[in-house]
């Protein structure tokens, strides 16, 4: 993990690191005794580093903190209207040709054919922006398992208010090691 943050002068970008708490039931269809349902829970997480070559086609300015704290400033002024959260109009025509060429590869390929084919709807959208398809680098965090949790807020006198154990169990253990 230390070498995986370590400050890369090359990149303006720091890594990101993702926790997320898992809580995964894989179903039984079949239930019998000893043959039942049951919740997986723990933590994983990893940290993500960014891509040189993303990251050089960025506006170096974008990347300050004057940058970031400019427009957080104006937000004071800023009215929310209703427009600001529909499709401009340049993104409905994409949405519609999305749409149409959709509808007539169906036609095309169980219905019916086009009388003259140089004009008929094309059957491939318009290309959008495409994102690279570079596997990131990432480093995978050792999961820590919800039964683990216990040794892990003993040692450090953290409670477990997030597990399933409930809020107040912990803390009454909490409260019973104290001594209250």
């Amino acid at each position: 993990m230390k070498q995986a943050m370590k400050t890369n002068y090359i990149c303006p970008i720091a890594p990101t690191l993702c926790i997320d708490n898992v809580d995964i039931e894989p179903k039984v269809h079949d239930l019998s005794v000893g043959n039942h349902s049951h919740t997986y829970r723990g933590t994983w997480g990893y940290i993500h580093l960014p891509d040189l070559d993303s990251v050089k086609t960025l506006d170096s300015y974008e990347l300050t903190l004057s940058a970031y704290q400019d427009p957080i400033h104006n937000l004071d002024f800023l009215v929310i209207e209703p427009r600001m959260f529909l499709l401009t109009a340049k993104e409905v025509e994409s949405n519609v040709a999305v749409w149409k060429s959709q509808i007539a590869k169906v036609l095309m390929n169980y219905q019916a054919e086009p009388a003259n084919i140089t004009k008929a709807t094309p059957t491939k959208p318009p290309p959008l922006e495409q994102i690279s398809r570079k596997k990131p680098e990432i480093h995978m965090l050792k999961l820590m398992v919800w039964h683990s949790y216990g040794d892990q807020t003993d040692e450090t006198s953290l409670r477990r208010e997030h597990s399933t154990r409930g809020w107040w169990e912990c803390e009454q253990k909490n409260n019973s090691r104290m001594g209250k």
